[in-house]
């Protein structure tokens, strides 16, 4: 009977431990939530389109520029203008020229949200990447998946008759 008992204190102390370690395991893989202050609420700084853009053209990091890149899809027309976007992104896409070194993904990147500009934010953006666009399919050191990037916008936005 002594031995069923420790037996079963022990099976006990097993299950709370175990239910402590799930416990700890998943709050060691929950996102962290801000402490309280009892202020304000704090916001979350939004970042702006000129921060983008030098992120995009600067960081070290090409996910981080990627990222940046396909924010700056989504800008606003006031923006797009005020920042001259899709020139800054023109210019990606010509220093990114994977022949020279550059980040063919990043280029990609940089091609699509043309496209997506050109579709929803400024239609005569168009004007501004064909010639570029043109020389990138022209071009036959260009990966096959940037060209389909070019492609993809050219289909994307051609006019519909």
């Amino acid at each position: 009977m002594h031995t069923q008992n420790s037996i079963s204190r022990a099976a006990a102390w097993v299950l709370a431990l175990s239910a402590v370690l799930c416990v700890a395991a998943q709050a060691a893989t929950a996102p962290a939530q801000p402490k309280d202050s009892g202020g304000p609420a704090t916001k979350v700084k939004e970042v702006t389109v000129a921060e983008l853009i030098y992120i995009a053209k600067n960081n070290k990091d090409p996910e981080a520029r990627t990222d940046a890149i396909h924010k700056l899809g989504d800008v606003k027309a006031a923006d797009e203008r005020a920042n001259d976007v899709v020139t800054e992104l023109l210019n990606i896409v010509g220093k990114e020229n994977e022949a020279k070194g550059g980040d063919p993904f990043v280029r990609i990147e940089a091609i699509l949200a043309l496209g997506i500009i050109q579709k929803n934010v400024n239609q005569k953006a168009k004007d501004k990447y064909l010639a570029p666009f043109r020389d990138i399919l022209k071009d036959s050191k260009a990966m096959s998946k940037v060209r389909t990037a070019v492609l993809e916008v050219f289909g994307d936005t051609r006019e519909k008759d």
